[in-house]
């Protein structure tokens, strides 16, 4: 319900324990708390959220005696064409997350030869300052990178069988 001159609506959190001593003495807190105007706007496990409707003059006190309750009030404005606007900002983040993932996508493509081309020269490095530290100077020795390669499946089976 939307607020008018006299009337303003509350949001209060219960605890999902205390749920029936709300509905029984919500009405009796203060004065002008509108009769049976409690509803139920969400509940999980712990908490259960209520709309309750108060006359403008007694909202202060109403939200005092909650709070003395352990109910807990929240606030909460009314904005007219709020869930469309909501739905645009979404709409439009959306569509900000796909150019960025694109984004992401083309630098990991294009930088990951990068970055196996200076992981070798890394390696290269670390096995000359491994080297140096190990047999010292002068630099009278052979560094040297060998590659195996491995024979398929379908080779070795065919190997073995002729063996």
């Amino acid at each position: 319900m939307q607020d008018s001159e006299y009337l303003e609506t509350h949001l209060i959190v219960v605890p999902t324990s205390g749920r029936k001593d709300f509905l029984n003495s919500y009405e009796t807190l203060t004065p002008m708390v509108v009769p049976r105007s409690s509803v139920q706007v969400a509940q999980d496990d712990e908490f259960t959220l209520f709309a309750v409707t108060t006359f403008r003059k007694h909202s202060g006190d109403f939200l005092q005696k909650c709070r003395e309750q352990k109910w807990t009030p929240r606030q909460y404005k009314y904005v007219a064409g709020g869930r469309e606007e909501e739905e645009r900002e979404l709409e439009k983040v959306a569509k900000e997350e796909r150019k960025v993932w694109g984004e992401a996508l083309l630098l990991g493509r294009t930088g990951w030869s990068e970055i196996i081309a200076v992981y070798a020269h890394v390696l290269c490095l670390r096995v000359f300052v491994e080297t140096v530290l190990r047999y010292g100077l002068p630099l009278d020795y052979v560094c040297a990178l060998v590659t195996v390669r491995l024979r398929s499946r379908r080779h070795r089976a065919a190997h073995a069988q002729q063996s």
